[in-house]
């Protein structure tokens, strides 16, 4: 139920209600998501730093895969992105006092954070045990057939999973990856650069390159 709010969210116009009133839908969501922290204290998601870093989150997601699978992304190209970010970041009307001034800021906000506020909690270990230990049989997947696609799908989601985590973040998350790895990633990585791919995506229909929130928050209806 939250994909489309989010998407409207996004690429929503300010002067059409579902883009208007998508973040507010959003936010919505999360007045029960409240509790109490391992040290004694509480949090709610709705608290400011809290919602911001979870923003953070898709934006730093949004910048890193753009920079590494489609092109190498001048600094005012971040900019202009990180920018957009905060537009779309306001219409969830939450407070935006923890949100960075500019890109150079965000980069700084960022290191902070992963160097000395996040942890490994248990709730992110359990989300990518599976690639450490392998996913479980799909319901629609025969269970003999499984055990033969298995071995070959799970490495290659090991693979794309841990390759696209922040360096830190496979740290906090005790997540092993060697220098060889990480060249065989960037070599994927590279080909996806590549002229020869970026000219087919080029010549695509826009309905095969964008979803529909997207086109229509660009004017291809």
């Amino acid at each position: 139920r939250t994909i489309p709010p989010i998407f409207n969210t996004v690429y929503g116009s300010d002067d059409d209600p579902s883009g208007s009133e998508a973040g507010t839908k959003v936010r919505d969501f999360h007045h029960h998501v409240k509790g109490d922290m391992p040290d004694g204290g509480r949090y709610h998601a709705l608290d400011p730093d809290t919602y911001f870093w979870a923003h953070a989150t898709f934006v730093e997601q949004v910048l890193y895969f753009a920079d590494t699978f489609v092109k190498r992304l001048t600094q005012a190209e971040k900019e202009q992105i990180y920018l957009e970010s905060k537009t779309w970041y306001r219409r969830y009307g939450v407070s935006d006092r923890p949100m960075p001034a500019n890109y150079a800021e965000f980069e700084r906000y960022w290191d902070r954070m992963m160097g000395e506020i996040v942890v490994a909690h248990p709730t992110a270990k359990y989300g990518v045990g599976y690639v450490t230990k392998g996913f479980p049989c799909p319901k629609a997947v025969p269970p003999a057939l499984w055990r033969l696609i298995a071995p070959v799908f799970n490495s290659v989601a090991a693979f794309l999973t841990t390759g696209g985590l922040p360096p830190r973040a496979r740290e906090h998350l005790g997540l092993p990856w060697s220098d060889r790895q990480e060249r065989r990633y960037q070599r994927f990585a590279a080909i996806w650069r590549s002229r020869p791919v970026n000219w087919v995506w080029d010549h695509l229909p826009m309905r095969l390159r964008y979803n529909g929130y997207a086109l229509k928050g660009n004017g291809h209806t």
